[in-house]
């Protein structure tokens, strides 16, 4: 007998984003199941140019769905996380 575990990782989107692209859904869940996160990590997480994931971050920050923050010993360098 196995025993059954709940997914890691979220399969639903915010209804705030319902209507845009799958690779802004994509690029939710990524922030979502590996916050912190760097935007390099990412492109190279959903295989997504980095235009194209750079587009979809900003819709997801500018609908405050993703937070972004300055990188604790990297000044140079933002994290993102689902607000």
């Amino acid at each position: 007998m196995t025993e059954e575990h709940p997914p890691t990782t979220p399969t639903t989107v915010p209804e705030a984003i319902a209507d845009e692209p799958p690779a802004a859904a994509l690029v939710y869940l990524l922030v979502d199941a590996n916050e912190p996160t760097t935007f390099g990590a990412l492109v190279e997480a959903s295989g997504l140019c980095a235009t194209t994931a750079r587009t979809h971050l900003d819709t997801l920050l500018d609908a405050d769905l993703v937070v972004e923050e300055v990188h604790g010993s990297d000044a140079r360098r933002d994290i993102y996380r689902t607000a």
